[in-house]
């Protein structure tokens, strides 16, 4: 996988335009990764255009909208910012010694479970978030779960960025996954 930048995890920096990447989709859809922001901005219309389902597989999005590197570096700042917010909030440090402490990782994955039954709650009851009362709290929930998935890889140091396109492309050509062998008795459903 391609190299990030020295500076991209440094919210300061000067070279903005230099160090940001632009996903550009057919239908004019449009995501903006500025390592100096924590987040995405979606810049002309959203993800439930009906022109967004003109993408129809991670190959089409790779081959006509963006590159590996593209992809691998949003993801890759994502992991960074997910992590950095949670160092800088405290959640690495004894509050009573100030010293680094080390994280129980069976905890986290239950934590990031716990994220997905809440998420499951509000979809089961169609609730609206509580915190973010304008957004449904699956959605509010599912970013919970990304946010603790990344932060937790970033404490971990590991590469989902390229894990996640790696497993993609292996899904892709899998023989349970096409539509084909899926039909068929005994086939994948879920």
């Amino acid at each position: 996988m391609p190299e990030l930048p020295e500076n991209y995890e440094n919210p300061e920096t000067e070279q903005a335009e230099e160090s940001s990447s632009v996903i550009e989709f057919d239908n004019g859809s449009s995501i903006k990764f500025d390592p100096r922001k924590a987040g995405t901005k979606i810049l002309s219309s959203d993800f439930n255009d009906p022109g967004y389902s003109n993408v129809a597989s991670f190959e089409e999005l790779i081959s006509r909208s963006a590159n590996s590197t593209q992809i691998y570096y949003g993801l890759s700042v994502l992991t960074a910012v997910c992590h950095g917010e949670a160092v800088a909030a405290g959640w690495y440090t004894d509050l009573k010694t100030g010293e680094r402490k080390e994280l129980n990782i069976m905890e986290r994955l239950m934590l990031i479970v716990t994220e997905i039954a809440e998420a499951a709650e509000g979809h089961r009851k169609d609730l609206m978030d509580d915190k973010l009362p304008h957004r449904k709290m699956i959605e509010v929930e599912f970013a919970d779960t990304v946010i603790r998935l990344f932060d937790t890889a970033g404490y971990l140091g590991l590469d989902v960025a390229g894990a996640i396109l790696e497993k993609m492309e292996y899904n892709r050509h899998r023989e349970d996954h096409k539509i084909e062998n899926r039909v068929k008795e005994g086939g994948k459903k879920l």
